[in-house]
């Protein structure tokens, strides 16, 4: 079995140089941010038309119902996607800041952060090309005669958000499979034994958490939930059986 090197006391940071160093990363995240931010608000116009496109043309244009509404709605759009745009950079700075007390070798860590990156894109775009558009169609079509069609812009943006946020946490399963699996946290037989009773777990889970309550929106979700659940399973056992997370203990 592979030994870590050993760390002499003059390698070894006080409380306050943790601290120190810290604030240090916490800075550059903040500063990273705030460039971010100024970014997308640069270009806010073009992802407010990003964000509205799923709309269509059955709706002309969305309800602001205060005076401060089109300024807390240019607000959120910047910090959201400015956090989104930051995300990478805040990673790799927190990386670096923990990974001397780690001892999982760099690729593997990358290969984790990459497969999630590439999930949460997939899931952004199955929501904004798939599930949102669908669930517009459906609820336009079941409009009562003599009423008229009007979203608020806060409550479609923040219909479209929670929904790609609840895909985006739905897509990571297979990631969060494949670790416990790996770990012996969780027995890939508990699930496959119990099949029926972790789909109908994972059917009312999503009817609790889904944004809306017609069935398409359920089956929209659910039908990703209970794939993804099947790919983490698979890829759980693939993993433990080639002991990849394993195979070294060397620090970076």
């Amino acid at each position: 079995m592979t030994q870590h090197p050993k760390v002499s006391e003059d390698d070894l940071l006080s409380v306050w140089e943790h601290i120190a160093a810290f604030r240090k990363v916490l800075l550059y995240i903040i500063g990273f941010f705030l460039v971010c931010v100024s970014v997308v608000h640069y270009f806010r116009n073009e992802l407010i038309g990003f964000l509205l496109h799923p709309l269509g043309k059955t709706i002309s244009a969305l309800q602001f119902l205060s005076p401060l509404d089109p300024l807390y709605f240019i607000l959120k759009i910047d910090f959201i996607f400015g956090v989104i745009l930051c995300l990478p950079i805040t990673t790799i700075l927190l990386w670096r800041y923990v990974s001397p007390a780690v001892t999982i070798v760099w690729w593997q860590i990358m290969l984790v952060f990459t497969a999630s990156m590439l999930l949460s894109i997939t899931a952004g775009g199955y929501s904004y090309m798939v599930v949102v558009p669908l669930i517009l169609k459906f609820m336009n079509s079941i409009v009562i005669p003599g009423t008229v069609i009007a979203f608020t812009a806060q409550g479609y943006l923040n219909f479209i958000l929670s929904t790609t946020i609840i895909l985006v946490a739905i897509f990571q399963i297979p990631l969060f499979l494949m670790a416990t699996i790996s770990m012996n946290i969780i027995q890939p037989t508990m699930i496959t034994k119990n099949r029926s009773s972790v789909y109908l777990a994972i059917i009312v889970a999503c009817a609790i958490i889904t944004p809306t309550t017609d069935i398409l929106t359920l089956i929209l979700v659910t039908a990703p939930c209970i794939i993804t659940t099947e790919l983490g399973l698979v890829l759980g056992v693939w993993v433990k059986n080639k002991r990849i997370f394993l195979k070294s203990n060397t620090r970076i």
